[in-house]
């Protein structure tokens, strides 16, 4: 979480897609060397084995022509996630956490994450998190969402970070917009999908200036429905 480490990301290096570009043609060279291995030893066992872990990888790889990196049941997405908003020229964070629980991002992963964007406000980044609360932990005749959850936000606010609040009841009549997601500067998109106890179990980060245009139309749409926090 050493930001300013991070932020020499940004810089454009011309040989930088030499690395891709070698390991692309290698790869190609060894699965045309499986195919004469399977020629050469007809075995039906090889083959079937062979083409089982080769269409694992080439599903992969389709998600990766789509500009898509996907990360399931684990948290090592943060990781990317960092690097990515610390290289970002648009030093801007806009967030959306579906909070459907108490526990949404309250353990150790989570709690990085929450002290990472602390850090990107220190560092001059725009972070404006809006959260879309259950109506369970924010019921609609209640002025506060639940001490505990209000106590979290609190501490996001009290960092610089910007806090704006609705209920998911109030969305309904736009019930498309009830995503999590994340928009990094101009430069890539995250999607997630929590569990019942607000833990990641799939994330997937899209990259593109299309990826990014389509994100901000929702951003803008939910923001018709969201309060600042000053204003609750």
């Amino acid at each position: 979480m050493n930001l300013p480490a991070k932020l020499s990301f940004g810089h454009k290096n011309p040989d930088a897609e030499l690395p891709l570009r070698r390991t692309v043609t290698s790869l190609g060279q060894a699965l045309r060397h499986v195919v004469r291995v399977s020629r050469r030893l007809d075995s039906e066992h090889f083959r079937k084995h062979a083409l089982l872990r080769i269409q694992q990888q080439h599903d992969q790889l389709q998600l990766l022509a789509q500009g898509k990196l996907v990360f399931d049941s684990t948290e090592t997405w943060r990781a990317v996630y960092e690097e990515v908003l610390s290289a970002c020229t648009l030093k801007r964070y806009l967030s959306v956490a579906l909070v459907r629980t108490e526990e949404y991002w309250r353990d150790t992963p989570g709690d990085r994450s929450i002290r990472f964007n602390g850090l990107l406000v220190d560092y001059g980044y725009y972070v404006h998190r809006v959260l879309i609360v259950d109506d369970f932990l924010w019921p609609p005749k209640a002025a506060l969402p639940s001490k505990e959850l209000h106590s979290w936000i609190l501490s996001q606010y009290s960092q610089g970070i910007q806090i704006g609040l609705v209920r998911v009841s109030e969305l309904e009549p736009e019930n498309d917009l009830l995503v999590d997601f994340g928009i990094y500067g101009d430069t890539a998109v995250g999607y997630q999908v929590t569990d019942e106890l607000g833990q990641t179990v799939h994330y997937e980060m899209l990259f593109g200036l299309h990826q990014v245009q389509a994100a901000e139309d929702r951003w803008k749409r939910l923001s018709l429905y969201a309060r600042p926090l000053e204003s609750i």
